[in-house]
């Protein structure tokens, strides 16, 4: 089966299957969750009534999305968009069942984690 947008749905530049049951669009604002059966729209951020911000995602994976914000990384829900806790507190760029990897804005080092699976 293959679902389709809306036409009126918010463009993107990159979408990404989470590997559960949701896409998450991004690269441009709005940072919109999607169903992956559907096409529905599940959320989508900026949110200005509930002061939320779009975060700049750097991954999505198994029910999660990662980004960083002014105020810090984040991690949010993938059908949902809520906030979820981030240990050990950086947004990975890659990750997978086992092991988040976060590299330093400079390029210049890298971290390893287990990841929240």
């Amino acid at each position: 089966m293959r679902a389709v947008s809306p036409r009126d749905a918010p463009r993107a530049s990159k979408c990404r299957y989470d590997g559960a049951s949701a896409v998450v669009c991004f690269g441009r604002e709005p940072v919109v969750g999607v169903d992956a059966s559907t096409g529905a729209i599940l959320w989508q951020l900026p949110d200005e009534k509930a002061n939320r911000v779009a975060p700049k995602v750097t991954a999505v994976w198994h029910g999660r999305v990662y980004g960083k914000t002014d105020n810090g990384t984040v991690a949010l829900d993938s059908r949902t968009g809520t906030d979820l806790p981030t240990p050990p507190g950086i947004a990975p760029d890659l990750v997978n069942a086992f092991t988040g990897i976060a590299i330093s804005a400079s390029g210049d080092d890298v971290t390893a984690y287990q990841s929240a699976g």
